[in-house]
């Protein structure tokens, strides 16, 4: 749905002249929705590992080069999906995110480390022991692009009428109602809404996070046995 659609379908919910377009729009009242559509966006961003907002994160590394700029690497990047950062080309997991003091302790205890490790601080990316050029490497992670143009291009701010969120619209349509409300001083309406809202973002974020059952029998279902149960004396 279109940030002009959104904002179209809040004018209804809020009794207000439905615009027929917002970027641009001089009208006091259509400025005030467009702000307020940009600090729910934002918000809402923050407020879980949506789903939606996972991305794949793939670069090479340089020749013993240890630290990368985070932005270059995962532009957008906002959180860390762990532990998801693979060595694809020698196929080992890069264990992390170390603690200040664990790095020390690697940097210190060079000829000790074997496989690679990792943290982020300030808005660097830090590999650790410094790397062979040309492995790839992979993360997950969570954007803090929560819109897109209509051709797909990742944004934290509405820019066009065309423009489309990532995150559930329904949620940034009730969003836009109760902050509209408030910022106008409808305090005998916008706390409730804020109360339903806010019950409906955490619904929408726990249905959306992916589990592994846990069976209480204690087999491990998802890497299934190759032999059956039982004992095999044979083999001993």
């Amino acid at each position: 749905m279109s940030l002009l659609q959104i904002i179209q379908d809040a004018t209804d919910l809020l009794g207000l002249p439905k615009p027929d377009q917002v970027i641009g729009n001089s009208d006091p009242t259509v400025q005030t929705l467009l702000a307020v559509a940009n600090t729910e966006g934002e918000d809402l961003a923050r407020r879980g590992p949506w789903q939606q907002l996972e991305v794949l994160a793939e670069f090479t590394t340089v020749d013993q080069q240890t630290l990368y700029n985070i932005e270059t690497v995962a532009p957008g990047w906002n959180a860390q999906r762990n532990p998801t950062m693979w060595d694809n080309t020698q196929q080992n997991l890069v264990n992390g995110p170390l603690t200040p003091a664990e790095m020390q302790t690697n940097k210190a205890y060079l000829p000790m480390n074997v496989y690679f490790e990792w943290r982020i601080a300030a808005d660097k990316l830090e590999i650790y022991p410094p790397p062979s050029g040309g492995l790839e490497f992979t993360f997950e992670y969570i954007t803090r692009y929560w819109c897109k143009s209509d051709g797909g291009t990742l944004q934290e701010r509405w820019k066009e009428d065309t423009d489309v969120g990532q995150i559930p619209e329904f949620l940034m349509r009730l969003g836009i109602e109760w902050r509209y409300n408030q910022r106008v001083g409808l305090d005998s309406k916008w706390p409730e809404q804020k109360r339903i809202y806010d019950s409906m973002v955490v619904s929408e974020i726990n249905s959306g996070v992916q589990g592994r059952p846990l069976d209480l029998a204690g087999r491990d279902l998802w890497r299934q046995r190759r032999v059956p149960w039982g004992s095999w004396p044979e083999y001993m």
